[in-house]
């Protein structure tokens, strides 16, 4: 079993047992102060989607800039949720009005060894959210699913059931503006589009417990699909590189075969409790 995160038992049981948790996270002015950082950066993203991350982007600065001043706020908030747990990045995610800003289900990266740890992502809305403008969508108990290696440019194995299967089983998770959902790395995840007038904004980051090390994977040819790479990366890996970058600068002696397996609808419905 992998190490406690949440100080109160009652979330870490939830957290064990539906891979997500929502806290009450940000007061008003905490609100406040992230939107003016917001508005003061907006314009330095350099990203023109209809939905993005500000990670997303090229611009180191403007990344760094926005990961230093979302971190001030954040992990001084989450430190009355989390036991002993450091930032990895911190970004915004950006919804623009319109039919084309969903974000399909999938699961985020490994950060950590996942045998040992797990890591989340908090995602904190600036406004209210619902269905309407994009919330945050899951497929509890997702994160029961052993693909514990996942990383830039690997397939995922529920991709050819995303449809008929994962899309029907998305429950939406409306939230006020400051409440937040701490989710497990393997949860899979979506938003629907922003059908409102107005910019969804979220500010989040991802946490690790403090002594668990970072680690990116990357598969090294997307052609041929043999092998894949295990970098050990610090934070500062995430503000330096796209997350569209190939790193084939970046050098490891750790190599290990790609074996990718579609999951059957059977694994996937036993597994997590779909009907």
């Amino acid at each position: 079993m992998t190490k406690d995160i949440f100080k109160s038992p009652d979330l870490q049981k939830q957290f064990r047992k539906q891979g997500y948790a929502i806290v009450s996270l940000l007061n008003a002015e905490e609100i406040e102060q992230l939107e003016k950082v917001y508005s003061l950066q907006e314009s330095s993203s350099e990203v023109q989607l209809p939905f993005y991350t500000s990670i997303w982007s090229d611009n180191v600065q403007y990344k760094e800039s926005v990961d230093a001043e979302l971190k001030k706020i954040l992990v001084a908030a989450l430190s009355k949720h989390l036991i002993d747990c450091s930032p990895v990045f911190a970004n915004f995610m950006v919804k623009m009005p319109g039919d084309n800003s969903q974000l399909i289900p999938h699961q985020d990266w490994s950060f950590v060894d996942e045998t040992k740890y797990d890591s989340v992502t908090v995602w904190c809305p600036l406004v209210n959210v619902n269905e309407t403008n994009g919330n945050l969508q899951v497929i509890p108990c997702s994160h029961r699913l052993k693909n514990l290696v996942r990383g830039r440019f690997f397939d995922a194995p529920f991709q050819h059931l995303l449809n008929d299967v994962i899309v029907s089983n998305l429950k939406s998770l409306p939230l006020r503006a400051g409440e937040a959902i701490i989710l497990n790395s393997r949860l899979i995840h979506a938003s629907p589009p922003n059908r409102s007038s107005s910019v969804r904004v979220v500010a989040s980051v991802v946490m690790v417990p403090h002594e668990a090390e970072l680690v990116h994977y990357v598969l090294e040819d997307r052609q041929a699909k043999a092998s894949f790479k295990k970098l050990h990366v610090t934070s500062r890996f995430f503000t330096d590189f796209s997350c569209y970058d190939s790193l084939e600068s970046l050098k490891s002696e750790e190599k290990f075969p790609y074996q990718f397996r579609e999951m059957t609808r059977e694994e996937l419905a036993s597994t997590v409790g779909l009907r």
